[in-house]
């Protein structure tokens, strides 16, 4: 049987040498075009952290994103985007 994590490993591109020499960048983007890969994940992932019933999900920019906000819409809680500092021009927490 072939599960969730052999699935995101055929997925995901290595780049060689990217941003510089001896680098492998993971490139995600695959899995962003396959939609039932997505929702396949994020199911997942929401199947594991529902039962740690959260108040919120807070997610590092900017992959975390990607499924963070998926999740907390399914879970039906708020999101906490977290950023690197001088990002948000309004008032943040740090």
């Amino acid at each position: 049987m072939v599960t969730i994590e052999d699935k995101i490993k055929h997925a995901i591109r290595e780049v060689k040498d990217f941003p510089k020499q001896g680098i492998y960048f993971k490139d995600l983007t695959p899995i962003l075009k396959n939609p039932a890969l997505c929702k396949e994940i994020t199911m997942e992932l929401c199947d594991k952290i529902a039962l740690l019933k959260p108040d919120a999900i807070a997610c590092m920019e900017s992959r975390g994103f990607w499924f963070g906000m998926l999740i907390a819409q399914h879970l039906q809680i708020p999101f906490v985007p977290i950023r690197k500092m001088g990002k948000l021009p309004y008032e943040t927490l740090s």
